[in-house]
């Protein structure tokens, strides 16, 4: 049951998930604000795409959402159109947000979207931070890990939760401050890397690495992902699967997928064929090890803290390899331009 905020004159409630979810989104355009504005960019054309971005993420995050749990709806026309109730996945967001950039660029309204989607990687990072923090509010923090340890019955460890079917109240892990504290050390590193990346530019007169702030995030949120959501028995998950989530199968899908861009830039990048092979090597065991653990972890319900750090182990081998497979260099330099440029 959702803790209420405010009671109206008319009889409505505000309650206090909606309203860290709204200031969320307030964190999330103040932040995108200051940062363009930092930078000297424009940003007229980025306000005017909030409202239809803020639409797109309703309605894909309601459709993820009826998609996977229709049982919590009456009828696809009633999750499609009465938001008052049910849920949202949060893959509507992000989805909304890569589109309005490719609009944007489309519209030529924005010509530099690696740039747009450096700030809002680190905009989206600190929305999530606090929008996440509202689930303390609500009855969906639902963790497998039950903390028995009365010291660690408190926030950031665990979070009280009543079953569902014997109504007693039981301190299960706290997944979702978990993941406002992840989006939150996330949202640090993206910023540092802002500023950093702002003082390089002034001394060498030229800007570099464009669009890694976005990379960074993506790969880091997609692996964050990946073992929080595996910490959770109310997880989206496929109606013919019911084994792995649904973030986990997409977060796995984007991280393929961005080895595989490596490879196929693998000339531009300067990275030889045996470095790409050994990094691709290390993600496939990486991926083999967390997706192992993954099926250990249901098999053998008191063995989490093994469970999650090898997995934990196993993502990080996963990380370095799309590093040395060179998802964070720059397009190497051509010999051949620098040989005609060279002084004779």
């Amino acid at each position: 049951m959702d803790s209420p905020a405010f009671f109206l004159d008319n009889g409505a409630v505000i309650y206090w998930r909606a309203v860290i979810f709204a200031a969320g989104g307030v964190c999330f355009l103040l932040m995108l604000i200051g940062l363009r504005l930092m930078q000297g960019r424009k940003l007229l054309p980025v306000l005017a795409a909030v409202p239809p971005a803020v639409f797109l993420a309703l309605l894909i995050g309601r459709f993820l959402h009826w998609h996977c749990l229709p049982e919590s709806y009456p009828s696809f026309a009633a999750a499609m159109t009465d938001w008052r109730s049910g849920g949202f996945s949060l893959v509507g967001v992000f989805a909304a947000a890569v589109l309005t950039a490719w609009l944007l660029r489309l519209c030529r309204a924005e010509p530099d979207t690696p740039g747009l989607l450096d700030d809002l990687a680190a905009a989206g990072a600190l929305g999530v931070a606090v929008g996440r923090l509202g689930e303390q509010f609500g009855s969906a923090d639902r963790g497998k890990l039950l903390i028995e340890n009365p010291l660690l019955h408190r926030l950031p460890y665990s979070a009280v939760v009543t079953h569902p079917i014997s109504g007693a109240e039981e301190w299960r892990f706290a997944v979702f401050c978990a993941q406002s504290i992840w989006a939150l050390c996330l949202f640090l590193l993206l910023t540092g890397r802002f500023f950093l990346r702002r003082r390089r530019t002034r001394t060498l007169g030229a800007e570099t690495g464009k669009g890694f702030g976005f990379l960074l995030f993506l790969i880091l949120y997609c692996e964050g992902q990946i073992l929080l959501d595996s910490t959770r028995y109310d997880a989206l998950f496929l109606r013919s699967n019911g084994f792995v989530s649904f973030e986990q199968i997409l977060c796995c899908a984007v991280l393929t997928l961005i080895l595989i861009v490596c490879g196929l830039r693998r000339r531009k990048t300067g990275v030889s064929r045996p470095r790409y092979l050994t990094a691709a090597a290390v993600y496939l065991g990486g991926f083999g090890l967390a997706g192992y653990m993954e099926y250990y972890v249901q098999r053998h319900g008191g063995a989490y803290m093994f469970a999650y750090g090898m997995m934990a182990l196993g993502l990080a081998a996963v990380f370095i390899a799309l590093c040395a497979a060179g998802a964070f260099r720059d397009a190497a330099p051509d010999d051949t331009e620098e040989k005609r440029s060279a002084p004779t």
